[in-house]
């Protein structure tokens, strides 16, 4: 069983990549690992707020407040991760199936070298308002750092998935690196003594109550998209919408608020869900919209003293800004 607080950040980043406005795609994607290190031309870069470096493909360069690259023009992008957990352990506890569970289609996987120690490539993909997304995802690393990457593009774009493969096995993790994270994020926000940081990247942050992880420990996740929404979108959100966009769909939603923050708005969603150990525990979600689309997900578990934590929860949800 793979540990929750990794897993989430996975699934909810691979969620989160999917793009808003990419176009419909019908067919499977062929020779999904096959590649070739020589249609990289560029120089490494640095993935800000990681120790991590990158090949880009031609085209894709790195973003505001994206722990990776995009392609712009062409709707994909690159993203990396970085957990202070053993690649070792994780692959050997990871099973690809459970990402099933969250309406994710699994298409094909493989387990690969990657600089000379074992790793994890597979492809999944996801179908929203009709259209399908791609999602190609390697975990790499070492005994005691997961960096994980994930590539999203869609039909039109596989004329470049050779070159994006390729630009995900040029990843590698360097621990004399700087981080550079106040280069890399454009939000702050205050949690006071009530949370401790355990990993962070450009707009993504995880705090657990005791700097721990561990499956029962209060949590709270701040993941950043890079997608848009259009001012309709935004004004038609749905119950489902938010719930989807949050992966509570089956959770007993027990209160749903607009909410504000600065100059953000957004939704609050309060519900609960059971744990596969059968506890109950208490999910705080909240979405926040810029005036340009872009979107923030907060999210805050615990399964002990829920009164507290979700006063704690909204208490951080308050010193929410961009900078």
């Amino acid at each position: 069983m793979t540990n929750f607080i990794p897993f989430f950040v996975l699934v909810a980043s691979i969620l989160l990549l999917q793009s808003c406005q990419a176009q419909p795609t019908n067919e499977k994607s062929k020779n999904l690992l096959k590649t070739d290190s020589t249609v990289l031309s560029n120089e490494p870069i640095q993935i800000l707020g990681t120790q991590c470096t990158i090949i880009p493909p031609d085209g894709f360069v790195r973003v505001d407040n994206f722990s990776g690259v995009k392609n712009l023009e062409r709707l994909a992008s690159i993203k990396v991760l970085q957990l202070d957990t053993s690649c070792q352990e994780f692959i050997s506890g990871f099973a690809v199936e459970e990402l099933t569970n969250q309406g994710l289609k699994i298409i094909d996987e493989e387990e690969i070298e990657h600089n000379g120690s074992r790793a994890l490539m597979f492809l999944t993909s996801i179908e929203e308002y009709g259209i399908t997304y791609y999602t190609k995802t390697l975990f790499c690393g070492t005994d005691d750092v997961l960096v994980t990457v994930i590539a999203s593009y869609t039909q039109e774009s596989l004329d470049l998935e050779e070159q994006i493969t390729a630009s995900m096995l040029s990843v590698k993790y360097d621990s004399n690196l700087d981080d550079r994270l106040d280069e890399a994020s454009t939000i702050s926000f205050d949690v006071g003594n009530d949370f401790k940081l355990v990993e962070h990247s450009s707009g993504d942050y995880l705090y657990t109550a005791d700097g721990s992880v561990g499956k029962n420990v209060p949590s709270l996740i701040v993941l950043t998209s890079d997608n848009q929404l259009s001012l309709q979108q935004m004004g038609n959100l749905t119950e489902n919408d938010i719930q989807r966009l949050t992966g509570t769909e089956n959770n007993k939603i027990t209160e749903l608020n607009e909410v504000k923050a600065n100059n953000l708005f957004g939704m609050e969603l309060v519900s609960y869900a059971q744990t596969k150990n059968d506890k109950k525990q208490l999910v705080y979600n909240v979405i926040f919209f810029n005036k340009d689309g872009f979107y923030y997900l907060i999210t805050g578990t615990t399964v002990e003293e829920f009164d507290k934590y979700l006063a704690i929860f909204r208490k951080i949800t308050k010193t929410f800004k961009e900078k």
